[in-house]
């Protein structure tokens, strides 16, 4: 499975990251399995943009309230070329300590 917070795979100008889950590069073609699809598929090299090594700012945590609860929800961006960005978002559940 392609890592979505590292890798950002556009194909024909669609984002297809996350149905992907294996990408290589053979020949000036790209080799691509699609997750859930047996068949690997070949596209050229023009019509795929494959970027890694993003930019990371620091996460933001921030914690939102609601009745007897407390989630705090994980917000990670990665930034590919300073031209697109992918998020992350993740919630999980605090105890309360009275």
């Amino acid at each position: 499975m392609i890592d979505t917070s590292e890798n950002l795979i556009i194909i024909k100008g669609q984002i297809k990251t996350p149905k992907i889950e294996s990408c290589q590069n053979y020949d000036g073609s790209y080799k691509i399995v699609f997750r859930n699809v047996p068949s690997t598929y070949t596209y050229k090299e023009e019509n795929v943009l494959w970027l890694t090594d993003p930019d990371k700012p620091a996460p933001n945590t921030p914690s939102l309230k609601s009745k007897n609860q407390n989630k705090k929800i994980s917000l990670q961006a990665s930034v590919f070329k300073n031209k697109y960005v992918s998020l992350s978002f993740e919630a999980q559940e605090e105890e309360i300590i009275k």
